[in-house]
């Protein structure tokens, strides 16, 4: 009979898979089979789905820089004192807005934002 003090040990000496060679794997097998049939239209894809939110982040950009000139005017108008930062900072997310969203904004004869024109003959 054995004892009380005998045990018996099993250790399973497996060797366990490697996380990161998986994954370098998976990205290797998907740049080998999906990239080279669906690459252009992921391309596409991906580029309308970020201009759409660059045009939304724009479009909140030039609504808050409106609103805070007009708020900033209406101070002044009140106070009589003029508030430099709220106006540049207002003024510089009309210019971000219309950056992000290639609308082109007409201050004191200076184009903000837009499409530039080509270079070479106009």
């Amino acid at each position: 009979m054995a004892k009380q003090d005998d045990f018996i040990i099993i250790i399973n000496k497996k060797k366990k898979h490697n996380s990161i060679t998986l994954i370098f794997f998976t990205i290797i097998a998907f740049i080998a089979i999906f990239i080279p049939l669906l690459g252009s239209t992921i391309r596409y894809q991906a580029s309308f789905f970020f201009q759409n939110i660059f045009n939304i982040f724009g479009s909140i950009c030039k609504l808050a820089g409106m609103v805070m000139i007009g708020f900033t005017f209406l101070a002044i108008l009140a106070n009589h004192k003029i508030y430099t930062k709220s106006l540049l900072f207002g003024a510089f997310l009309i210019w971000i807005g219309c950056f992000l969203t290639y609308t082109p904004f007409t201050l004191f004869g200076i184009t903000l934002g837009g499409l530039q024109p080509p270079i070479g003959y106009h």
